[in-house]
């Protein structure tokens, strides 16, 4: 095994990966719910009482499952970090955002404010993702394995653009006037969440190759 310690982290980053899809996905339904719950409150008060109670159980689930991911990141960066140098950067990225998220706690209650904070935060792993690419393609070709480099170059293109939509569909989402209706804003904010999912499983399609390539 020519990569024994970047074989261990990819599996971790894998299955973190996972982890924080499911993130996202329940993020997305937590501001959608938002939206609904504040109309809730003028029509019915026992629908409001619902939605508060989902969306605190669905915030409380997002936490739990975003710092495993978090764990297992950091634990999977530090390991393939000792095989291939492309992934010290990601550590150096992972430290940033840690920062970046303290400030989107900061401003928890103010809407615009943590949105951005989000929005820059989504920014670094975007980067992070292009590094771990980028990383993976270079043991790939160490390796001289043609179906992890074909498959890397092609993910590489993909996940830059549907990222680049991402990031556009969040500032618009972030920036668009209220009184533009409640109906464009959760229209974008789902557009932002359908492209994330996309651009995850397309990275974990390039995890899953790498974890097989590095243990053979």
């Amino acid at each position: 095994m020519r990569f024994p310690n970047a074989a261990k982290g990819i599996s971790k980053i894998f299955t973190a990966e996972i982890l924080q899809l499911i993130t996202v996905l329940t993020g997305g339904a937590i501001a959608v719910l938002g939206v609904l719950y504040s109309d809730s409150m003028i029509i019915n008060g026992f629908t409001a009482d619902v939605l508060a109670i989902t969306i605190l159980s669905l915030a409380a689930f997002t936490a739990v499952f975003g710092i495993i991911a978090f764990i297992l990141k950091i634990i999977g960066f530090i390991q393939t970090a000792r095989d291939e140098s492309f992934f010290r950067g990601v550590i150096w990225l992972t430290i940033i955002s840690i920062a970046v998220s303290v400030v989107a706690g900061i401003f928890s209650n103010d809407w615009f404010w943590n949105n951005l904070a989000n929005t820059v935060n989504g920014l670094f792993g975007f980067i992070t993702s292009i590094l771990v690419v980028l990383g993976i393609s270079r043991m790939a070709f160490t390796l001289n394995d043609q179906k992890v480099i074909a498959t890397s170059g092609t993910l590489l293109k993909t996940i830059i653009g549907i990222g680049v939509l991402s990031l556009v569909a969040r500032l618009f989402s972030i920036f668009l006037p209220l009184y533009l209706g409640e109906v464009i804003i959760i229209g974008l904010a789902c557009l932002a969440v359908v492209l994330e999912i996309v651009r995850y499983i397309l990275y974990l399609v390039l995890l899953s190759r790498a974890k097989n390539m590095l243990n053979e």
